[in-house]
């Protein structure tokens, strides 16, 4: 036979302890979380001060150039540090005053300031590195400058900054501009090489110091000053700027698409649209009214919308419920069908505001500076109206000394961390974005393979995808050669601005949309502007930020040439044959073709179905839905482009979360279900009528509603769905969970089980009082009171006040309980003695079964 023996001593002590630690040991694990958070917040402040620093390095660039616009040339010469250089091709000149003054001879009558003249600088395209100590940085900047002095003169001027800064008397600062030129020349005749043969522009960064903007500190962390909750409310302030500058900079595509929908759905539902020397329009109807002033919604041929923005500076109040976005767009729009075409110069200063944990537009202030003919450009001045104001400046210094301000209680460190680390990857992404930039600019084809993870994949144009940084790198190479020349006659730019940086809750993952703005040079022909969107993911590889999925959807728009621009293109022959596709489909054959992507490859050149081509309008992807409503673009495809032919490329089968794709909060999409970052917990004693209560551990979002199911070895027990339950007999031996359901508006449920714990008797104890039925164990046994006892131990006597519970045992008929000598039974009992089955004529207790003429019978075997 199998015998089943009764709960063991062991099991019983440990089914007394709680899952959760019990009082009596709280103050030693007080002394140790004091000691923790006594190390971890040193950590943590210097963390958020170097993720701070970065962002202010950023700002004070991005304030040079709000400044530039307006000839405030001392004001940009304060942004320098006081032995500062400006080194400009082979110009130099050091100090603010020489510096100041030097601005302004090189603006001459360009100023910006004169009735009519433009100074718009655009320097875009961060990849910023902070120093191991964090009191310097180095950056590398994509320039543009747009020119006219209102009298028939304008310019346009490109080329590559890398810049130094240095943290002094507690804000950052320019310690060298250096500006390599690359391309000018007058708006009349277009631009060309500066100099001949263009050399490469020598980078501060690796590409493996592309993927980390912020090295590993040197040293132990200083001891701060600051609390868990001002260093929460600095984390925060990091996290909405992220979140206003992606709104901002959604609304700039939804724009170029004329999708006033969603631009309406960015708004909140009071929300004004000013323009100077036009006028306000003020709730829904009047902000589609603003965007309709632009047009009907939506592209039709032969129409262009394309408004990049550039430089963008967001502020957020210290309450966190309000911000600022200023910045510069430029806009080229035009209608091929009447070769009418335009340039468009504005200011933007946009106010946000949080409602319901979502950012908002709340007020768009647009000051328009220059309006111009594509004909005529803006030498003349334009054909609109001069400002009649100069929008307010953000300050940008010291961002760290700003008043902390106030962010929702939350004193776990390691979710603080977690908080930080997702705007951290918010410059990761925009690094290798501008290293992906500069590599292919200047054909290091090495370089650019090295800043895709082991299994990342790109779209190689007009081809397909290849994955991995070695077939990446043979398909450049297949394609450039094996050493591209150092001096190039001609140079065709990828400027990527304008970055959405969607964020993973945990922050190791990322996607990123930025359209293709890319301006082309030589020495003999004037340059151009074409267009196109790239829709890509990142990740954190081994603690390098690196490209996880690189699309280009190419082109939208193009320029015929500088004459004629892009309202000079004709729509192409439909006898035409589709463009064959890129000459690697033979050659080095990728690994996914762009003619099997199916809907996703639709209208691009080596793609399915017809070829289209601008001035048609080729259908625009989106990888995320309206940030506010979750409204679908009518092109939607929130993974990776080629997933749906290789699921084994998207990030999740690789241990990365997927970004959020629409309405979200700390990274997890609005409708979602919640995740479950710690799991459930069982508090109390696991002891016979014991009461247990279930706390629903810790999720990742906010105001949920949770639901509880008890389980006994792992099946639900009945009608036990509350979060207290109390031990039963039945439950003495098995292993009880709980499992826990949470739900929230419009979230699918989401559930998490806790851990065992094993449900058994409490252990007799001398000097505790028991009343007839209580259960407890001792010496290996189980014991049940018959009446009222103290200090009389279990089995001392057969005849005592403690009866023994037979052990349960197997048998071929079932299971019985075995004889106990003090167990009282009173007829009809069946028990387990000695290899057989008894059963019980009459009451009787310490008779043993066998005995003749006594009151068991024998009934069976066991």
């Amino acid at each position: 036979m199998r015998r089943v023996t009764s709960v063991a001593t062991a099991l019983l002590l440990i089914a007394g302890v709680a899952i959760n630690p019990p009082a009596a040991s709280a103050q030693t694990q007080g002394t140790t979380t004091n000691v923790a958070v006594s190390t971890t917040i040193n950590t943590l402040a210097r963390d958020v001060e170097r993720v701070e620093s970065l962002r202010e390095v950023k700002d004070v660039q991005r304030a040079y150039t709000h400044l530039a616009q307006f000839g405030r040339w001392s004001e940009m010469a304060e942004l320098f540090a006081t032995d500062g250089t400006l080194q400009w091709g082979d110009q130099t000149t050091a100090g603010r005053s020489a510096i100041a003054a030097w601005l302004e001879a090189d603006a001459g009558g360009m100023d910006g300031i004169r009735p009519g003249s433009l100074h718009t600088v655009v320097i875009d395209q961060p990849l910023v590195n902070l120093s191991a100590d964090g009191t310097t940085a180095k950056g590398r900047w994509s320039g543009l400058r747009f020119l006219g002095d209102g009298e028939g003169q304008a310019r346009i001027e490109g080329g590559i900054y890398e810049n130094e800064y240095v943290l002094r008397d507690g804000r950052w600062q320019i310690e060298l501009l250096r500006y390599y030129p690359q391309y000018a020349g007058a708006y009349a005749t277009g631009w060309r090489n500066v100099g001949g043969a263009l050399p490469i522009v020598p980078y501060h960064f690796t590409p493996d110091e592309a993927g980390v903007p912020i090295p590993p500190p040197t040293g132990a962390a200083p001891a701060t000053t600051a609390t868990v909750g001002e260093l929460a409310a600095r984390i925060s302030r990091l996290n909405d700027e992220d979140a206003v500058r992606n709104l901002q900079h959604a609304y700039g595509y939804y724009v170029d698409r004329r999708m006033w929908s969603d631009v309406v759905d960015l708004f909140t539902s009071d929300g004004t649209v000013r323009i100077d020397g036009v006028g306000a329009y003020q709730g829904s109807s009047g902000v589609r009214q603003a965007m309709e002033r632009m047009g009907p919604e939506n592209l039709s041929q032969g129409i262009l919308n394309e408004r990049p923005l550039f430089d963008t500076i967001v502020e957020v109040s210290p309450n966190g419920q309000e911000a600022i976005a200023r910045g510069i767009e430029f806009a080229m729009v035009g209608d091929a069908n009447t070769r009418a075409a335009s340039w468009e110069f504005s200011v933007f200063r946009n106010s946000f505001v949080k409602d319901g944990g979502l950012w908002k537009l709340k007020d768009m202030a647009i000051t328009p500076l220059i309006v111009a003919t594509y004909a005529d450009g803006w030498g003349n001045g334009g054909v609109a109206a001069p400002a009649t104001v100069v929008p307010a400046f953000l300050d940008v210094a010291g961002r760290s000394a700003k008043p902390a301000g106030t962010a929702p209680p939350n004193t776990d460190l390691a979710d603080l961390k977690r908080r930080l680390d997702r705007s951290q990857a918010f410059d990761g992404a925009e690094n290798v974005s501008m290293a992906y930039t500069a590599y292919l600019d200047d054909l290091r084809i090495l370089e650019m393979s090295q800043i895709h993870a082991a299994n990342g994949h790109k779209l190689s144009p007009f081809a397909g995808y290849f994955i991995g940084p070695e077939r990446i790198a043979q398909a450049g190479r297949t394609v450039y050669g094996n050493n591209p020349s150092t001096m190039r006659n001609s140079l065709s730019l990828h400027w990527r601005p304008q970055p959405v940086v969607i964020v993973s809750e945990d922050g190791r993952s990322a996607t990123l949309r930025a359209r293709l703005l890319q301006p082309r040079t030589s020495i003999n022909n004037p340059g151009t502007f074409n267009g196109a969107m790239y829709n890509d993911e990142f990740v954190l590889e081994n603690g390098i930020w690196r490209v996880w999925s690189l699309t280009i959807d190419e082109f939208y728009w193009q320029s015929v040439n500088w004459a004629g621009g892009w309202a000079a293109a004709n729509p192409r022959n439909p006898d035409l044959p589709d463009p064959a596709p890129s000459t690697l489909v033979t050659r080095y054959r990728p690994d996914v073709l762009l003619s099997e992507m199916g809907v996703r490859g639709e209208g691009f050149q080596g793609g399915t179905g017809r070829f289209i081509a601008w001035p048609a309008i080729v259908p625009m992807w989106f990888h995320y839905r309206n940030p506010v409503t979750g409204r679908e673009p009518a092109h939607y495809w929130p993974d990776c482009a080629p997933c749906e032919v290789r699921p084994d490329w998207r990030m999740t089968a690789h241990g990365y979360q997927k970004p959020p794709t629409g309405p979200q909060i700390d990274g997890w999409d609005l409708d979602a279900p919640a995740l479950n970052k710690v799991a459930p917990g069982i508090n109390g004693s696991a002891l016979w009528e014991q009461r247990l209560t279930a706390t629903p551990g810790t999720w990742n979002v906010d105001g949920l509603s949770f639901a509880y199911q008890w389980l006994r070895d792992g099946e639900p027990i009945s009608g036990a769905t509350g979060q207290h339950y109390t031990v039963q007999h039945a439950d003495v031996g098995h292993e009880l969970r709980v499992k826990v359901t949470a739900t929230g508006a419009g979230r699918p449920p989401a559930t998490a089980t806790s851990g065992p714990v094993t449900a058994a008797y409490p252990t007799w104890d001398a000097g505790t009082v028991y009343t007839g039925g209580d259960y407890v164990s001792h010496g290996g046994a189980v014991h049940v009171a018959q009446w009222w006892t103290q200090n009389q131990a279990p089995g001392s006597s057969p005849w005592g006040s403690w009866m023994q519970v037979g052990a349960s045992t197997a048998c071929a008929t079932g299971t019985h309980l075995s004889w106990t000598s003090s167990w009282v039974y009173t007829g009809g009992e069946t028990v387990v003695h000695g290899g057989k089955l008894w059963k019980a004529q009459w009451w009787t207790r310490n008779q043993l079964p066998g005995t003749p003429n006594g009151p068991w019978q024998q009934v069976g075997t066991c």
